[in-house]
């Protein structure tokens, strides 16, 4: 199974900034690709993409699982995808080009981030089927996956996750500092592992996370990785990317 994901920040109003963005002089246009979390991958047609600092900057992922979105330029933005009966998901925290690899939104379906919660006692907000805290994913994968265009390059590669790495959290800001929690690292056919002390899919997650900025970092001897900020609140489920340097 393939596993890439992007996605991280709840809504903020849309007040003086979200108007003063959006002058097509100011914004410019990031791809990306949303499907099914599953061996299918399944193209998540009509889902929404939005910017959540911008919730005026909107798209669709049409039938091939591909999109197109504006964001403003030289701004930290967060994109937020929605469908239905799957689980929202947030990107990672920055700023974003028009050469940036695509967004790559890998969405569970709602019962299975339900019972992957009920089996590991990760609280739920019942009305909202959502994480009562913040959940955040990490997806450190090969180099090669930065290529990809479409969601049928991705499927076509197949896996992109990497065995071996450590997975941390580090808060950012006033009061920061490591998180103490150990991550669950997921298995090589993609279900979670208790018993795994480092990656070996490439996933990992770091559950009851308090709200708060934080760096993700990968580490593995003899790689580097990109780090990614993740933006944490309660009932958000953050995915970031870890990409091999």
């Amino acid at each position: 199974m393939l596993l890439i994901a992007a996605v991280c920040v709840a809504a903020a109003p849309a007040g003086a900034q979200a108007s003063s963005c959006c002058k097509p002089a100011d914004l410019t246009t990031i791809k990306g690709i949303g499907y099914d979390y599953s061996p299918e991958m399944t193209a998540l047609v009509g889902a929404t993409v939005s910017v959540v600092e911008y919730p005026n900057l909107k798209a669709r992922v049409d039938k091939n699982g591909s999109f197109a979105l504006k964001v403003p330029k030289n701004r930290s933005t967060t994109i937020v995808i929605d469908a239905p009966g799957h689980s929202r998901m947030y990107s990672d925290t920055r700023v974003r080009t028009a050469g940036d690899p695509i967004v790559a939104f890998g969405v569970p379906t709602t019962a299975l981030s339900v019972g992957i919660a009920t089996v590991f006692n990760i609280p739920l907000n019942p009305s909202k089927n959502a994480p009562k805290d913040c959940l955040v994913v990490a997806f450190v994968v090969v180099k090669a996956s930065l290529k990809f265009k479409t969601l049928a390059q991705a499927k076509a590669f197949g896996s992109i996750g990497v065995a071996g790495a450590k997975i941390s959290l580090v808060k950012t800001g006033k009061g920061g500092g490591p998180f103490r929690g150990r991550p669950l690292y997921f298995g090589a056919a993609g279900n979670p592992d208790t018993s795994r002390t480092v990656t070996e899919s490439g996933v990992g997650l770091f559950s009851g996370v308090p709200a708060g900025t934080y760096k993700v970092i990968a580490t593995k001897a003899g790689s580097k990785f990109a780090s990614a900020t993740a933006v944490c609140k309660p009932e958000r489920f953050v995915a970031t990317i870890e990409a091999q340097l």
